[in-house]
């Protein structure tokens, strides 16, 4: 029974995430930011019952899908030229951003050093989905996005390291800041990385072997989802960091797929099957989120919750803007014709993705009950968690408009206003013809209509000659992504004759096989282009 109803949840919560998909679309919010609110209004309105959440469940199971698929489809090629400053972005800078915010735990809020650096640690880490969304509508710069996305991916190994390294120096009795060996700490720190990162390159490699070597898709979808637990487990198990060897693992399948090392049919069959996963998994936990947010508990602890708010932002600030600085003198002196520069604006963008989400909660919720400051540590958590996604969350958008940081062109805009006129027009001569014919409207009528917009499709067409002729990189992306559309037709077309037995399997498959391949090329073409 507990089954029954436990899949009669999952199936609601799915069908409220699909709701508020097609919803955020209409009010231009983030679909996590909708999905929070859907579930505290369900929570606050008692319509669904609070779930309870195993924060195993969230490491174990939801964690490594999702950093296999933020991984898998990151650009490689963007990752490796930017690396130095997201590893600065995501180590140092994770690093001292918990030592602010322990310092303004410690004195703020009244809470030992120890228990202070932990809830710092469990906090620290960056929810990145919200801020992603937001980039690629709005098409915001490509390494200012590959900036958010690696520091991401590793933030979150460095925080959980720390977080476990402080945890189990508390769970010794009576220990105390002061004796805490700092030389052990640090090499414990840094060889639960680099064995993280080592389990993760052997076991990205060794995948990449032998997915080379199986050319099947659908076993090369279960040897991935295979490698990417059992990588997780196994790190567990040899107490490095999992999540350096998951997004390691993931990055290095990612670089066989960019150098085409896995089949193209493959490629797709990977991209599409994460992505779902990765969709609903997230779908789920952030309505999750919304439903374990306590009204009056927000209320009663409101004020502690906006110094905690204040201090995780701060801890933010105190880093970015430094390192900004340092980085933007170094690079003028190094690369004096191409400096690597973090400009202004992007720096304050890097300070307001500062999002939190579900690994925090569940982070706080694995404390031991025996921890004497878990239950104020779990209510400035879910109160943190809640009020970023919100008030920073739903601010984003605009924000990113006021810095004007868009990298669509003047001329692409133009070329998409006329390409929109002249679809619009030949709708309407299509629409003029039907009627004629009909005989609802009269001749006179119809053939003045005509010419008039036969005129807007003419001027149309000559200034999208002008436009490609002044810039042959939007013919260029404009073939490109009409050539995929008529490669997704033929596809499809060739699997329809499949099924319907008007060809045989081995043509249809080879034919398949083709088709996806160019589908690749293109498709990589234009995410590096982005």
């Amino acid at each position: 029974m507990e089954t029954h109803n436990a899949l009669i949840s999952i199936l609601i919560l799915l069908f409220i995430a699909i709701i508020v998909s097609i919803a955020v679309r209409r009010v231009k919010l983030p679909y996590s930011i909708g999905l929070v609110l859907a579930g505290f209004g369900l929570g606050y309105s008692k319509l669904f019952p609070t779930m309870a959440i195993d924060p195993s469940i969230i490491i174990y199971i939801f964690l490594p899908a999702l950093l296999f698929d933020s991984a898998f489809n990151a650009s490689i090629t963007n990752l490796t030229h930017h690396w130095k400053v997201i590893f600065a972005l995501a180590i140092p800078g994770t690093i001292i951003s918990i030592l602010v915010v322990g310092a303004m735990a410690h004195f703020a809020m009244d809470i030992p050093w120890m228990s202070s650096l932990l809830f710092a640690s469990l906090i620290v880490p960056t929810d990145t989905i919200s801020i992603l969304s937001v980039f690629k509508e709005l098409k915001m710069p490509a390494k200012l996005t590959t900036l958010v996305e690696g520091e991401s991916l590793f933030n979150d190994g460095t925080a959980i390291i720390i977080f476990k390294l402080i945890l189990s120096l508390i769970l010794v009795e009576n220990f105390t800041l002061d004796e805490l060996n700092y030389t052990s700490f640090t090499l414990s720190l840094i060889l639960s990385y680099a064995g993280g990162f080592a389990l993760g390159m052997a076991g990205g490699y060794g995948a990449g072997w032998v997915m080379k070597k199986v050319k099947d898709h659908l076993v090369e979808i279960m040897f991935t989802v295979m490698v990417i637990y059992g990588i997780f487990l196994l790190a567990e198990e040899l107490t490095v960091s999992s999540i350096i060897a998951v997004v390691t693992t993931s990055l290095m399948l990612g670089t066989f797929r960019q150098r085409m090392a896995i089949s193209a049919t493959t490629q797709i069959a990977l991209s599409s099957f994460w992505s779902f996963a990765a969709f609903t998994l997230n779908s789920v936990l952030f309505i999750i989120i919304g439903l374990q947010v306590n009204f009056s508990m927000l209320l009663d602890h409101f004020g502690i919750i906006l110094i905690a708010l204040f201090a995780v932002n701060l801890g933010r600030v105190v880093f970015i803007y430094p390192f900004s600085l340092l980085v933007n003198i170094f690079g003028r002196r190094k690369m004096k014709e191409l400096p690597d520069e973090i400009p202004f604006k992007w720096q304050h963008v890097l300070v307001l993705g500062n999002l939190k989400g579900s690994l925090s909660m569940a982070l706080v919720i694995s404390l031991p009950d025996s921890l004497i400051y878990k239950e104020q540590l779990t209510v400035l958590t879910f109160g943190i968690v809640f009020l970023s996604l919100i008030i920073q969350g739903t601010t984003l958008r605009p924000i990113l408009k006021l810095f004007k940081l868009q990298t669509i062109s003047t001329d692409q805009i133009e070329f998409d206003k006329r390409q929109g006129l002249i679809i619009s027009a030949k709708s309407v001569l299509t629409a003029l013809d039907a009627e004629f014919h009909s005989g609802m409207i009269t001749s006179s009528v119809y053939q003045s209509l005509k010419e008039q917009y036969e005129f807007t499709i003419q001027n149309a067409e000559q200034s999208l000659t002008r436009l490609q002729t002044k810039n042959p990189a939007l013919a260029d992306s404009h073939l490109q992504n009409t050539y995929y559309q008529m490669l997704t037709l033929q596809r499809t077309v060739i699997q329809n004759a499949y099924t319907q037995n008007i060809i045989c399997e081995d043509a249809a498959i080879d034919l398949m096989k083709n088709f996806d391949a160019q589908m690749a090329t293109i498709s990589w073409t234009r995410n590096e282009d982005a």
